[in-house]
């Protein structure tokens, strides 16, 4: 590479140098020059031997760039094949440590899962708390009308904002995301001791059998205090709306029997079309 520069800076040199005009005092035998060193003879210039010149320059040139290309291919082909392969062999020497490495993690992150949950689960801010020292029997038999406003009162002593004492609907958003967040994490404790169960290993996990019967009694007061929820919301929606029509027809007089007339003729009119 560095013979094929110096050979172009040399040829460039000679390039300029021989074509460049001639100003010294004495002009070259055979060409006549005026005062202001113009050639005024006819004067022919063989381009031939310098365009040969040139293209044999650019062939080299050609040549060399072909033959780093070449070698460039070559070793980035060897380079994937050896990040292709090292890995396999990496894997296959060191398997058993692999083996272990990923069922430690694997025991870790079901360990943590299981006392995170554990410790998740007795807060005693959750929804399936509220009246706990009524049993479901209990709840059942309570009308659901008094409940369901003891429940909305209790929404909005958790959730309103002191500085929006208006803002009604937030509350309700933030109960429907608490008690999702509530159901899915007891249906979660319970499917992990469903499969630790099966393949008998729930002791060595440190998994509490007891919390999850307890879960299952947690899941039936989530679910419940829910439809209590949507029932009330429903009703609530129909409230609105029939209050809202009621509203709208209170303006509106009603129809006396020469415009209710008047009006079906205009409604059973005959259609007439027209070509």
């Amino acid at each position: 590479m560095q013979k094929s520069l110096y050979f172009c800076l040399f040829f460039s040199f000679f390039i300029s140098t021989s074509s460049a005009p001639f100003f010294g005092k004495n002009p070259p035998e055979g060409k006549n020059y005026t005062n202001s060193n113009q050639v005024v003879t006819n004067v022919t210039i063989n381009t031939s031997v310098a365009a040969t010149f040139v293209n044999e320059i650019v062939n080299t040139f050609w040549i060399k760039l072909t033959e780093y290309a070449q070698e460039a291919r070559e070793m980035l082909s060897n380079l994937y094949e050896y990040a292709s392969n090292a890995p396999k062999s990496i894997f296959w020497r060191h398997k058993w440590k692999f083996a272990f490495g990923a069922t430690a993690g694997s025991y870790s992150t079901l360990v943590g899962t299981i006392f995170y949950l554990r410790k998740e689960l007795q807060q005693s801010t959750h929804w399936y708390f509220w009246k706990h020292n009524l049993s479901m029997e209990e709840l059942f038999s309570i009308p659901q009308e008094d409940l369901s406003k003891e429940l909305i009162f209790e929404i909005q002593r958790r959730y309103c904002n002191p500085n929006k004492p208006t803002d009604v609907f937030t509350p309700f958003a933030l109960f429907i995301n608490d008690i999702e967040f509530e159901k899915k994490a007891l249906m979660t404790y319970r499917k992990i001791g469903d499969t630790l169960q099966k393949i008998s290993v729930a002791d060595y996990a440190f998994y509490d059998k007891d919390l999850k019967e307890q879960c299952e009694k947690w899941l039936e007061r989530t679910v419940f205090f829910k439809s209590v929820f949507l029932h009330w919301l429903a009703n609530y929606k129909i409230d609105q709306y029939l209050s809202k029509e009621q509203r709208c027809l209170r303006f509106i007089s009603p129809l006396t029997s020469q415009e209710a007339d008047k009006l079906d003729a205009f409604l059973y009119r005959p259609q007439y079309y027209y070509a």
